[in-house]
Parts: C-alpha cells; sequence; structure tokens
C-alpha cells in the first residue's frame, strides 16, 4: 500500500494518509467545541460557587482525603505531574507509526469528557477548597473565558482526566514495560497531589479517573471490535484504519 510520507524521519507522519489526516481534522473539531462548551460551564460554576463571607475563614466542604494527607498551597506541584504526563505521551504518539490514529482516539476521548464534564461542573456547584480561590472574586461578564485561573469547576477533576487519558496512552500503546507502569504512576501520584494541594476533593479525582478510563475503554471497544465498528456509520468512517483490524496486506514496522 502507497504512502505519501513513507520517508518521512518521523514515524507519526511516514503513513499517515490525507484521508487519516481529515479523520484527524474531524476529531480536533469534535475535542474543540466540546472544549468550548465546558469553558462556558466552567464559567458558570465560577459565577455560582459559594464563597465565604466570614473573614478569613476558608470555606470547604469535609473531606477524607484531606483529613488523612496533608495541605500544601502551591497548586502548582499537580500541574507539573499533568505536564510530564503530556510529555511522555507526546513523545510516545510522534514516534509511533500510528500516531495519527492514537492522537485521533485521545481527541475524541477527550471530547466525550469535556461534554460530561461541562453537565456535571454546572450542574451542582461546590465551595472551593483551593486556597487561591479563598477570596477571588470571578468577573460578572464572559470576557475572559479562557484565563488560566478558575475556581468552583470542581466535579469532576479536569487535571485528572488528562493525566489518565494520557498515561492510558502509554500504557495501551507501549510495550515498554517500565513506561507502562511508570507514567501511569506518574498520574496516580499527581492525581494525589491535586487532593495534597487542595485543588480538588477527594471525589473530584475519584470520579475524574473512573469516568475518563470508562470513556477511554468504550471508544476503543468500538474502535477495535468490528461488528461494533460496523454497527456505526460514523465509527466504521472515523476508525476504517483501525491498526487492530488491519489486513495482512498492511503490515507497518513498530
Amino acid at each position: 500500500m502507497p504512502y505519501a510520507h513513507a520517508t518521512s524521519l518521523l514515524p507519526m507522519t511516514r503513513y499517515a494518509t490525507a484521508a487519516q489526516w481529515l479523520r484527524l481534522l474531524v476529531a480536533f473539531v469534535f475535542a474543540a467545541t466540546s472544549l468550548c462548551v465546558m469553558v462556558f460551564a466552567n464559567k458558570v460554576a465560577e459565577l455560582r460557587f459559594p464563597k465565604s463571607t466570614a473573614g478569613n475563614m476558608h470555606l470547604a466542604l469535609p473531606d477524607i482525603g484531606f483529613d488523612v494527607l496533608p495541605a500544601v498551597r502551591h497548586h502548582e506541584v499537580g500541574e507539573a505531574f499533568l505536564v510530564a504526563c503530556i510529555a511522555f505521551a507526546l513523545l510516545r504518539v510522534v514516534t509511533h507509526v500510528d500516531g495519527v490514529v492514537i492522537t485521533r482516539r485521545f481527541a475524541v476521548v477527550l471530547g466525550i469528557v469535556y461534554l460530561l464534564r461541562s453537565v456535571t461542573v454546572a450542574a451542582t456547584n461546590l465551595p472551593d477548597p483551593s486556597f487561591r480561590c479563598n477570596h477571588y472574586q470571578p468577573s460578572p461578564d464572559f470576557a475572559h473565558l479562557f484565563l488560566a485561573q478558575t475556581c468552583g469547576d470542581l466535579m469532576f477533576s479536569g487535571h485528572t482526566c488528562h493525566m489518565v487519558a494520557t498515561a492510558l496512552v502509554v500504557y495501551r500503546y507501549t510495550s515498554n514495560v517500565v513506561l507502562r507502569l511508570f507514567v501511569p504512576l506518574l498520574a496516580l501520584v499527581g492525581a494525589i497531589m491535586l487532593i495534597v494541594t487542595r485543588f480538588h476533593y477527594t471525589d473530584d479525582v475519584l470520579l475524574g479517573a473512573v469516568i475518563t478510563g470508562g470513556v477511554w475503554l468504550l471508544v476503543h471497544h468500538y474502535a477495535t471490535v468490528r461488528a461494533l465498528r460496523d454497527s456505526s456509520t460514523l465509527m466504521r468512517w472515523l476508525e476504517r484504519d483501525a491498526p487492530e483490524l488491519r489486513g495482512a496486506d498492511d503490515v507497518r514496522p513498530s
């Protein structure tokens, strides 16, 4: 089977076809649209979450994770683990001959997760346990939707979703045993640090991990089981190049 980029030095693009790039673009558009919906929901939560009115009292719900784990005020610690997980996943994608397919599936998973999170974030507004949100006064308008700092967007944890999804990319698509253990462990420690830094409640982290893992399994199940893939017109088009269902005449080096 001929490939336009068969001589490319980057494995991700070496066997990619124009049709694959088009399917990837569609997945990106879906993920980006879902992200915009979630950002809007975050703003709704930011305007509605309960705020302390009693001086310097820190308003937060009782949480077993907070009782067991020490409190650290530097929320950047959890974000550092997220960046590390993303870096490992990105490295795996660009060095994999089916990197375009992996990225497409990753985008579809995140798009679904973003839509689910949009509902839960806006539906119930919890007091934010983060120290940085103790006296935070959100802007009453929607002019700054994409600002880095948000408060009140808690249930469920977006940071956990990204760490779990990137860890699953490495776990599923690499044969290196060390990396298959190390990156999920990195995500686990990062999720715990979200509780330590009071960035999220324990339930936020647990639900984020469970929902993301469930969506990942569902998407990959539909993508790799021929009967399920062919039962949906959209999935049949999106996953017509599924590596797991590839014929013997299209074997690619790993």
